[in-house]
């Protein structure tokens, strides 16, 4: 007998990150919260694993209102150390399926989403623009009411279409009635809400990065931050970066999830002599953008390369105040600033080339 430590420093570290950035708010997090506390089996049928995991297992974050129902309205699961292990991706895959199938939106995060450059993490800058996003939302609601519309009943479904960026918001789930009856898992859109993070709320590191360039070396980046003027015209030297990015969007395939991928590629040049580059290089950011689901026997693609053949299933994360697009191309940004200042560091300084 001995006695077993309750969680790990990650999930600690977690933990402490998504209380300190909901703290004042209305929203509270659950921590190791059982599962079959926050879904109701109902009269669904589950195989034995599938039991036997919404019977015992456990949420590592559930993210809820401070209201009389506490209706959870998503949960955060840490993918850390071991979760590549075969017994643990299968019970990832299963917590994927039952999250889906009760439509409670999953989000998966990583070590890397903990790492804190520029004093702030990846995971509170996520959280944070939730808990601005539901403000907001709250407010646009209120000044409806004020107008004499009649705000829904329950502002849960929240449709976007993506062809032509309109917002439906309902009380009434969407047309479709079973969220695993995907026709097609190709049919899927990222980028409705790409542009959210790189205007309303970009990732702050990237501002605090741009300043010192500009301060330190005088490079320029020649894209207006919030608090930074670009300097462009005036700066000894420039920093390009390709945007948006790579498109279409690279798909990177990983056990439990699909990850969406921004490469970018960005140059340095003197002002006065923009060609060749002094440095130049690819950076890259990378964010889960859909769950993976498990082959069950008896369930198949209604459409396919093979009928009635069984393949692995995905579905896009349902977050309305988050795209997996738009993170990827922040954090693609901040790894080209990231490799552009240690280059400046120790490059940059010993240059004899002097601009005119």
């Amino acid at each position: 007998m001995r006695v077993k430590k309750l969680s790990t420093k990650p999930e600690m570290a977690a933990d402490r990150i998504i209380r300190r950035t909901l703290a004042g708010s209305e929203w509270l997090i659950s921590r190791e919260t059982r599962i079959q506390s926050v879904l109701d089996k109902g009269r669904d049928s589950l195989s034995t694993a599938e039991f036997n995991l919404y019977s015992r297992g456990s949420f590592d974050f559930v993210i809820f209102p401070e209201d009389e129902g506490h209706s959870p309205e998503f949960v955060i699961e840490f993918d850390g150390f071991g979760h590549e292990s075969p017994m643990q991706i299968s019970r990832d895959l299963i917590k994927n399926w039952l999250c889906v199938t009760a439509d409670l939106p999953l989000l998966r995060i990583g070590s890397d989403e903990l790492d804190t450059p520029e004093k702030l993490s990846v995971l509170e800058w996520l959280v944070g623009t939730f808990a601005k996003a539901a403000s907001e939302f709250e407010e646009d609601l209120d000044k409806d009411s004020e107008l004499g519309s009649d705000p829904p009943a329950d502002p849960k479904y929240i449709v976007i279409n993506v062809q032509t960026g309109e917002v439906i918001r309902s009380s009434k789930p969407p047309a479709w009635t079973d969220p695993l009856e995907l026709s097609d898992p190709d049919d899927y859109a990222l980028g409705a809400n790409g542009g959210y993070f790189d205007s309303e709320h970009p990732f702050p590191a990237n501002a605090s990065i741009a300043q010192r360039l500009l301060r330190r070396f005088g490079i320029s980046i020649g894209r207006a931050i919030e608090g930074l003027e670009s300097s462009w015209e005036t700066a000894p030297y420039q920093l390009s970066v390709d945007w948006p990015g790579k498109q279409p969007p690279v798909i990177e395939d990983r056990s439990v999830c699909e990850y969406v991928v921004s490469e970018r590629g960005f140059r340095v040049g003197a002002r006065s002599r923009p060609a060749p580059p002094l440095y130049e290089g690819i950076s890259r950011g990378r964010f889960a953008s859909a769950l993976k689901l498990p082959v069950r026997p008896g369930r198949v693609l209604s459409k396919g390369s093979g009928l009635g053949q069984p393949e692995p299933r995905r579905f896009p994360t349902e977050l309305p105040w988050l795209d997996p697009w738009g993170v990827a191309r922040e954090l693609a940004l901040y790894d080209a600033l990231s490799k552009v200042e240690d280059w400046a560091e120790g490059k940059l300084r010993d240059l004899t080339l002097q601009p005119n």
